[in-house]
């Protein structure tokens, strides 16, 4: 397991790491969000450990709720979003040829 990264929507830890797959832990803080993004080398799964957000999956509008899980394939837009007065915890499985941190593509 890693140590905490922290960014400006809140931090992840990688907790397991293989080639062609990867498990982290995002905690998102109130009213944060994170960038509209793709991935080109990998699709992820997210399953809601703690609160509750939004997830926009291409022109879709999707509420994540505690225990409610998500397939977002690579080469799908997303982002999500946690609107709400407490934190939101995703455990983020990522799959695929590639789980580096620079297959991303911002919009």
């Amino acid at each position: 397991m890693s140590k905490p990264v922290e960014r400006g929507w809140g931090t992840y830890t990688v907790l397991e790491e293989t080639e062609g797959y990867k498990l982290k832990e995002m905690t998102v803080f109130p009213n944060r969000c994170l960038s509209y993004q793709k991935h080109e080398l990998r699709s992820e799964i997210w399953f809601v450990k703690e609160g509750y957000g939004k997830l926009i999956l291409n022109d879709a509008v999707l509420d994540l709720t505690k225990f409610s899980s998500h397939h977002i394939m690579d080469g799908e837009w997303h982002q999500l979003v946690n609107g709400s007065k407490n934190n939101l915890v995703i455990l983020e499985i990522q799959y695929g040829i590639n789980c580096d941190e620079e297959d991303i593509i911002r919009q």
